[in-house]
């Protein structure tokens, strides 16, 4: 059947010169879980009116492709050669959270928590995505504090940036954009201990190391848009997508044009940065 019709996005297009990330903000982080009531985010919103800005200030939302507005909720903070991290789910028994190679799964370097044993964390690895995480032989991750009140878990923990650990993941400075950003997951349950997650599982890609908080994709355009000498947009102006599985369609600019609508016609341009700007109309 013939698809709704659908128009190109704006692809915007900007000339950086170099990166500097915006400051975060607790208003953001409020937001997170915002199909919930104020009532129902109670214990999440005193969490972090108490731990934001003096334990944490950078924070990002790992989102869930099975349910939406789910997901876990993430902050950390640098502290010199080491790292803390506080992960909220709505859980009552247990919560996984880990760097994963690929995205999924994986050959990922876990760190769960589970409400039958509360007084500590357990450090591990995946080597089967359908299987339990293995124990590693050198527990590198230490409990810092838990909050389990009202459906909530907040676990706080904390390592080292480098364990040395060939079962653990280095957490690599990721703040430039030629380098590859740092893939998350999480998992969470209400059994006591560590179980299958069902669809309570969450993953993002995020730069521990930015300045700023949010995906890779949005620190990218937030890096763009504060640095660049000029942009432009190039448009397509109501193009209907046909039925059918793979249509190529292009558009042009001319360099002439280009320079006319930055605004300079003598000074040489460099194109590094292209992002698609998506919206219901697009």
């Amino acid at each position: 059947s013939k698809p709704n019709m659908m128009v190109v996005g704006n692809v915007l297009i900007l000339l950086l010169i170099h990166i500097c990330a915006v400051d975060s903000t607790k208003d953001v982080a409020s937001n997170y879980f915002s199909s919930l009531s104020s009532a129902e985010k109670a214990t999440y919103q005193n969490w972090l009116d108490a731990k934001f800005g003096s334990s944490f200030s950078q924070h990002s939302f790992l989102t869930s492709s099975s349910v939406a507005d789910s997901g876990a909720a993430i902050f950390w903070e640098i502290k010199g050669e080491e790292i803390e991290f506080a992960i909220a789910v709505r859980a009552s028994g247990w919560a996984a959270f880990g760097i994963s190679e690929a995205g999924g799964m994986f050959g990922s370097d876990v760190v769960y928590y589970e409400s039958s044993n509360p007084n500590k964390v357990v450090d591990s690895h995946i080597i089967d995505s359908r299987a339990a995480p293995l124990v590693d032989e050198c527990q590198n991750w230490d409990l810092l504090s838990t909050t389990t009140e009202q459906g909530w878990l907040i676990l706080e923990v904390k390592r080292p940036l480098d364990t040395g650990d060939f079962q653990d993941h280095e957490i690599r400075n990721d703040e430039d954009l030629w380098m590859a950003p740092t893939r998350l997951i999480a998992a969470w349950g209400d059994e006591n201990s560590l179980g299958y997650h069902g669809l309570n599982s969450a993953r993002n890609s995020v730069r521990l190391f930015a300045k700023n908080s949010g995906s890779s994709s949005s620190s990218l355009q937030a890096s763009l848009e504060s640095n660049s000498d000029g942009s432009f947009d190039v448009t397509e102006s109501m193009y209907e997508i046909p039925a059918k599985d793979t249509k190529y369609h292009e558009i042009c600019m001319t360099y002439s044009e280009i320079q006319k609508e930055i605004g300079t016609a003598t000074v040489p341009l460099t194109l590094i940065g292209g992002i698609p700007i998506i919206s219901e109309e697009t």
